[in-house]
């Protein structure tokens, strides 16, 4: 198997992959968030050949050094992918599919303003809670004490787990394997804090939860279905007006949710929107494609290259835009939508499929 082989691409495996057909095998599964260079993982995965593994790591240059020692040990039970551990928990597996989650050294963001930006809080606890099984674990290591003792403090505040040991946490496990970054800490006399808990009953994601972490509202069907608007407008579009009109728009803002048209390019046939969805944790920038379709009619749709996750802000994005279009016309009909139905009614009307824009 080549190095390639190890590597997994979120646009290509999508939400929920079958992790048995994957890797050819029915066998426990766990997951490392930021793999580094691959040295913690690979040891897992050499002790525990009977269990499959996932890893994600944001760098691509220590990602690649990851690859290149699991094909140095020409491990068959490891998957790597470039992403960000929060949405690879929640788009990558279903609701108790986990035994085993590891953190290794997370960045603790020390500076009080940036402490929002630490991986662990009490939503990511959440999530996690969901995605572990029964009797499944999650086990973080940091050198940061301020940052382990609000971890500490997260854990035994969370119910439906127990301590991973005696207690949340210890300054040593004999079953950890030290990284390079571990045992250069120790060697220095310094102390490492590893946190634990195993779930003992499925807790319920609350909604504001699901508002942190948008990627959790999509259902399961709604993966596969494409965002595809098709409708009619007179006067026929004049692209350049519309690039004029939308170019830099901020069509929504509020606490948790923030859309814009960053810029606008066009030609005589198409045009194409860079847009920004910005929504809890999730940050998503791509194109739309508003190009003629059929006899006097366009179609908007997210553009062919760009497959951008189906979040709610997603919808409407694509929403405000098609109401910005019926604005502007004295005829519009809309004849076929995906989006969500509730953004549909509320930005076009309770009749939005019947609406004839300026027709009784």
């Amino acid at each position: 198997m080549s190095g390639l082989k190890y590597l997994l691409r979120e646009e290509e495996i999508g939400f929920f992959p079958k992790w048995e057909k994957i890797f050819e095998r029915k066998a426990p599964l766990f997951f490392e968030i930021g793999v580094g260079n691959g040295e913690f993982i690979v040891e897992m995965a050499r002790r525990m050949k009977e269990s499959n593994f996932i890893g994600v790591e944001v760098s691509k240059e220590v990602l690649r050094k990851a690859l290149a020692k699991i094909e140095e040990n020409r491990l068959t039970n490891v998957r790597l992918i470039h992403m960000e551990g929060t949405k690879a928990l929640a788009k990558l597996f279903e609701s108790e599919s986990i035994d085993g989650v590891f953190l290794n050294f997370p960045d603790p963001w020390p500076k009080k303003r940036h402490k929002k930006r630490r991986l662990v809080n009490l939503a990511f606890l959440y999530l996690l809670s969901d995605r572990l099984k029964k009797d499944g674990f999650f086990q973080m290591a940091t050198d940061h004490p301020e940052y382990a003792e609000e971890v500490y403090s997260l854990l035994k505040s969370l119910e439906g787990f127990s301590p991973l040991w005696e207690d949340y946490i210890k300054t040593s496990i004999d079953e950890f394997y030290p990284t390079k970054y571990a045992r250069k800490w120790l060697s220095q006399g310094k102390t490492i804090y590893f946190l634990g808990i195993k779930k003992r009953e499925k807790i319920e994601i609350p909604d504001w939860v699901k508002d942190w972490c948008p990627l959790l509202k999509i259902r399961k069907e709604e993966t596969a279905l494409p965002i595809v608007n098709i409708f009619k407008i007179r006067p026929k579009l004049n692209f350049l007006e519309w690039v004029a009109k939308l170019r830099g728009a901020e069509l929504y803002k509020e606490k948790l949710l923030f859309i814009k048209v960053l810029d606008l390019f066009y030609n005589e046939e198409s045009l194409l929107l860079d847009l920004l969805v910005e929504e809890g944790i999730i940050r998503q920038r791509f194109f739309v494609k508003l190009s003629p379709y059929g006899d006097e009619g366009y179609m908007l749709t997210p553009y062919d290259s760009d497959k951008p996750d189906p979040t709610e802000g997603v919808h409407l994005a694509m929403v405000l835009i098609l109401k910005s279009l019926k604005e502007g016309a004295f005829y519009f009909e809309l004849k076929k939508s995906t989006c969500k139905e509730k953004f549909l009614k509320r930005f076009l009307g309770e009749n939005w499929f019947e609406d004839r824009a300026g027709v009784k």
